[in-house]
């Protein structure tokens, strides 16, 4: 079972949602929730993730990356797929 990062779909895949998230799409609004996690090392790599949320739910996200490929592809994976998802810790 060591299909994983050596397998070329993934690697592919990791390339396709990477470059997803090259270009800043950042949410404007009052009702935009904002979070930055940078990276306390030289390189200082951050990422800033900005939601929409109503009622519990997601309803957007935006983003701006500055990191490697990995924290790009997978910022663009989260902003795929989060909306819709529930908040609520305790369902």
């Amino acid at each position: 079972m060591n299909d994983g990062i050596e397998n070329p779909d993934f690697i592919l895949q990791l390339r396709k949602y990477s470059s997803r998230a090259r270009r800043d799409r950042r949410l404007q609004g009052g009702n935009v929730r904002t979070i930055t996690l940078t990276i306390q090392s030289e390189s200082k790599d951050s990422v800033t993730i900005d939601a929409v949320i109503e009622d519990g739910i997601i309803q957007e996200v935006g983003y701006r990356v500055r990191a490697c490929s990995l924290a790009q592809a997978t910022t663009a994976l989260v902003a795929e797929r989060a909306a819709g998802l529930n908040m609520d810790l305790n369902p």
